[in-house]
């Protein structure tokens, strides 16, 4: 499941609990709201038949596309802008192109990332735009697994050229 299905939801999850952990930076209560979301969303597929969706998915890949995601934004250590609660709500309806399937990832990220550069958020537009391109270039081998794996690759990237590790300061003398 986790390296078959071409499920586009996996990769927006990681992206908007990224955005959402600039903003509230408390992964649990993040985790929370995506694990009762996971959960209606599944409650309802059982009705609708457009909303189906794997067990696999709403509890295990999309928290740990959660936990992924809050970890690649505390790394990059982005500060919120000015106006949030803006920002996050004309992203969070962005996440509809998730209904075009993988088609839908140009709707998502050109959007995502040109309102992450109007609000000042160039370091974490680099890496979820980045992120998003790798995600992207490898439609043909897509699945929820290289949703997880590409914002880990582009943050192992990024951290040769950024400090990363904001409490620890660098020590040049050993």
């Amino acid at each position: 499941m986790l390296v078959s299905d071409a499920d586009p939801w996996v990769m927006y999850r990681v992206f908007v609990a990224g955005l959402l952990y600039i903003y509230i930076p408390d992964t649990y209560r993040i985790l929370a709201f995506s694990y009762m979301l996971s959960s209606l969303s599944f409650v309802l597929s059982f009705g609708l038949a457009f909303m189906q969706g794997s067990i696999v998915h709403h509890f295990f890949t999309y928290p740990v596309a959660v936990l992924v995601g809050t970890f690649v934004s505390q790394a990059v250590g982005e500060k919120p802008c000015e106006y949030p609660t803006l920002h996050v709500a004309s992203t969070l309806m962005l996440a509809a192109a998730g209904f075009y399937g993988p088609l839908g990832y140009p709707l998502f990220m050109f959007p995502y990332v040109v309102l992450l550069l109007i609000a000042g958020m160039r370091r974490w537009a680099f890496v979820s735009g980045a992120s998003m391109v790798l995600t992207g270039a490898m439609i043909p081998l897509h699945s929820p697994l290289v949703s997880l794996s590409a914002p880990v690759v582009v943050l192992f990237v990024y951290g040769w050229f950024e400090d990363i590790y904001h409490d620890t300061p660098l020590e040049i003398e050993v």
